[in-house]
């Protein structure tokens, strides 16, 4: 390869990506020797600079083309346009903003291979949402008609910059305007503490990699089940699943990690509860454990008490009495609420957002009354910020779970407080549970399985059989269903030296 394509950082590559590699050399070399719209070409990039370029373009192709895994699958991605965000931290080690946005990102839009699909909106200096973007059919075409169809199989992971995180919430007010919450990354001290915790997510992530992940439906049902995500808030399209981030970052909430540090950024973690039963690793089946009353028992362990067996229920009303008007019964409302009030810093006037008290009939502040009476033991803990401090307790026994199993090389999903695994491994999954809880807390805690199932929808349009009444066409359809394309996909890479 010449200068025109790439520099010596690039000379290594994983072959089994060689595609990926091929489309992202030729696109650098264009953008080296395009001619912008005033007629002129840029100063072409070498070095350090060339290396930026890359890494650009390498993250605005698998940020797009990784969305697109069937014919009816393309989704937006979305970009920070703000001068600020590219600010070099150890979040940032990179991108820069004039080589990412006015070099890579503008340039292809330019040559066709990226579109525009919405600016981002702002009210002043409050981000409302990002610009979002799309793969144009010139940039795909770089694939072939097979290929696209794996196009979450077939690009390679891009490492994060930071794996251990610090965020914080901070609440703006403007004259005039309603107050809002801005995230803010915090830089920290670099300590054992975190080189460890870095070192074994490492070891977390790179078992998780080694294995495949998706959902056993229809490429139809898959869509439909994404809509429903995105219906939830249509201004975040972050929630729609990508497949190929397959990995995890640790987000704390102080920069002496004392709270937070829960596992975030795997795509399986927006999957809604009732789809689950349907999450495949390798193509086998896997099954759903959680902790019971997690917070409510380590509350009353640390108060050298045992907590009730159910925190939750009877509060409302009694469990058989409990009305349905929410399609969720009163065990979840309570739930929601106690959550609310253990995060809150300060007594709440009102209920949380997207829950209505008076559904069971009731108020924010009667419920917030029972919720007190029924544990008045550990009444002091409620409105005094507890949520994000035991989240970091969960976090340090979910790590413990994690590390038990990928120490074998066996996959397993965290979701806060509660893990998938491969059916055949659900008995250790429940010991290990109990046993990481046990040497933190001597006290009983009840591990449930989690038995949603989805029901399964008719095909449509159908041809049946009638002799047999088996459907042929549902039984081909199922031989050439995207989960199994992409299974088949990752075993080939996986075969590849």
């Amino acid at each position: 390869m010449n200068d025109n394509t790439t520099s010596t950082t690039f000379n290594w590559r994983d072959k089994r990506y060689s595609t990926f590699y091929r489309v992202v050399d030729q696109i650098v070399n264009e953008l080296q020797e395009m001619v912008w719209s005033d007629g002129k070409r840029k100063k072409r990039l070498k070095g350090d600079k060339l290396d930026s370029l890359h890494h650009s373009v390498e993250k605005l192709v698998s940020d797009t083309v990784s969305l697109v895994y069937s014919k009816k699958r393309r989704s937006n991605a979305s970009i920070h346009k703000a001068l600020g965000h590219y600010k070099h931290s150890r979040y940032n080690q990179n991108l820069s903003y004039r080589i990412h946005i006015h070099r890579a990102y503008d340039g292809m839009c330019d040559l066709g291979y990226l579109n525009l699909v919405l600016k981002g909106a702002s009210d002043g200096a409050h981000g409302k949402y990002l610009t979002r973007y799309e793969a144009t059919p010139k940039l795909l075409s770089l694939f072939s008609a097979e290929e696209q169809e794996l196009c979450p199989v077939i690009i390679p992971h891009l490492p994060q910059d930071e794996t251990i995180r610090v965020q914080v919430n901070e609440i703006i007010e403007e004259e005039g305007k309603r107050p809002w919450k801005r995230t803010k990354t915090l830089d920290y001290e670099e300590t054992p503490e975190v080189v460890t915790m870095r070192s074994n997510l490492k070891v977390i992530n790179d078992s998780l990699l080694r294995n495949w992940y998706d959902l056993e439906l229809s490429d139809d049902a898959f869509l439909e089940m994404e809509q429903l995500l995105l219906n939830k808030d249509q201004t975040d399209i972050s929630r729609q699943l990508n497949l190929s981030r397959r990995t995890l970052h640790r987000v704390f909430n102080d920069v002496h990690f004392k709270t937070g540090g829960r596992f975030y950024g795997a795509w399986w973690q927006f999957v809604p509860k009732k789809y689950r039963s349907k999450l495949l690793v390798n193509g086998k089946r896997m099954v759903e454990y959680d902790y019971s009353n997690l917070h409510p028992t380590i509350l009353y362990a640390e108060a050298g008490l045992t907590a009730r067996e159910d925190a939750y229920a009877d509060i409302l009303f009694p469990r058989s009495d409990c009305p349905k008007a929410t399609g969720k019964g009163c065990r979840s409302a309570v739930k929601k609420a106690m959550n609310a009030m253990l995060n809150a810093t300060k007594t709440m006037t009102r209920p949380p957002g997207g829950f209505k008290p008076s559904d069971y009939g009731t108020t924010w502040k009667e419920l917030s009354s029972r919720i007190l009476k029924r544990h008045h033991k550990i009444a002091d803990k409620f409105y005094t910020g507890q949520g994000q401090r035991l989240q970091r307790i969960d976090s340090q026994i979910a790590e413990k779970v994690l590390l038990h199993f990928t120490k074998y090389g066996n996959a397993i999903l965290p979701l806060h407080d509660s893990f998938l695994v491969h059916s055949g491994y659900e008995m250790e999954l429940e010991e290990v549970m109990l046993t990481e809880f046990k040497k933190l807390f001597d006290v009983p805690i009840h591990v449930s399985k989690n038995t949603t199932k989805l029901n399964p929808q008719p095909a449509k349009d159908s041809i049946e059989d009638n002799s047999s009444g088996i459907n042929i066409e549902s039984i081909l359809e199922s031989i050439n269903v995207g989960y199994e394309k992409r299974l088949d996909a990752f075993r080939n890479l996986r075969s590849i030296r």
